[in-house]
Parts: structure tokens; sequence; C-alpha cells
């Protein structure tokens, strides 16, 4: 039987099989015109308008929700909950990944990554829920990932059956998207105008 962890990650994955991405064609085009456009406009802030587009896509995708501009908040909670990411330590292979109990060590005795992992814990949270209740409180629900979780939930409910996903799961796989799709769609943006 497949644990709760594992349902997540297989949940996402049909949504990014190639029968699958053709749905988020249009959205990539309407962002690389606003984001060329921008460049032309504003060709100093290169990185900034980079960095927009990057968390632009991944945001619609992801919660079916725009970003209207640079100064949108969403990109203030991306960008805070990105540092800890960027600084902490490869994804899973830090010590307390292997050993969770290190993670109630005094502070004195935690490593770097661990206690960057603790300061920073209140951006990762704001990653969980802000978006969340973004979507939730938009008036089109417009296609997304969440959107198709949260149905695919509800479906479940309908039905008398144990939903295989939690709104926790949900808002952790959305932000677990949002931050490695943000991060590496901007650093190949990066390495593309670099070259």
């Amino acid at each position: 039987m497949r644990t709760r962890l594992s349902r997540a990650p297989r949940t996402l994955q049909t949504s990014f099989q190639k029968s699958s991405i053709m749905r988020y064609e249009t959205r990539q085009q309407r962002e690389a015109a606003y984001m060329l456009r921008s460049m032309l406009d504003r060709p100093a802030d290169w990185k900034g308008i980079l960095k927009q587009f990057a968390t632009a896509l991944i945001f619609r995708i992801r919660f079916g929700v725009d970003i209207k501009d640079g100064s949108d908040p969403m990109i203030r909670v991306v960008a805070d909950a990105s540092h800890p990411l960027r600084h902490g330590g490869a994804p899973a292979g830090t010590p307390v990944d292997f050993f969770p109990l290190l993670r109630w060590m005094p502070r004195c005795l935690q490593n770097k990554s661990l206690r960057l992992a603790s300061d920073w814990r209140w951006a990762v949270g704001r990653l969980h829920d802000e978006p969340f209740e973004a979507y939730m409180n938009s008036q089109t629900r417009a296609w997304s990932l969440t959107r198709d979780m949260l149905e695919q939930r509800q479906r479940q409910l309908d039905t008398g059956v144990e939903p295989e996903l939690t709104i926790h799961d949900i808002k952790g796989a959305a932000a677990a998207v949002m931050a490695a799709g943000q991060e590496t769609t901007w650093s190949s943006l990066i390495i593309m105008v670099l070259n």
C-alpha cells in the first residue's frame, strides 16, 4: 500500500506527463510575450524581469492566479521562501533529513543549515499558506494543479472514500512545485542569457 507521502508526487507526475503539458502552452506564450515587452521597456532590470517571469509562470500553473507585476506580494512570498532553499544545503541531503531528531538539538549545537531552516521557517509557512489562500479567495478559480488536486479530493469525499490527499498535502505539494519550478526556470533563463 502506498504511503501518504508518496501520493502527492504520484498525483503531480500525471500533471506533467507529455500528454498533459499542452494546456500550459498558451499561458507560457502569454507570459513570455509580457517578459519580452518588459525587457524592451526596462533592459537594465533584466534579472528582475526574468525572476518575475519564472514566478508568474509557475504561480499560474500551480494556483491559477495571475501575478500582475513586479510589486505583487506573491513575488516577495516566493523570494523569501527561496532564500533558505538556496542557502540551506542540498534538499533531502542534510543530516536532519536522515536523522529527524537532530532538529530538536539546542541551537548552539545545530549546524548552519538547521539554524537557517529554523530562522526562515516562517517564510516556508507563508509559501504553503498565502498562495493557497489567494487561490481559494479568487473569484474565477481558473484551471491549475491546485484545482485538479482539490477536485480529486472532493470526488473522493463525495463517493465516501477517504481522500488520498489532505489539504496539508495539497499545500505542501503546491509549495514544492512552486519553489522547485520557479528556481529551476529562473536559473535556466539566467544561464541562457549569460551564455
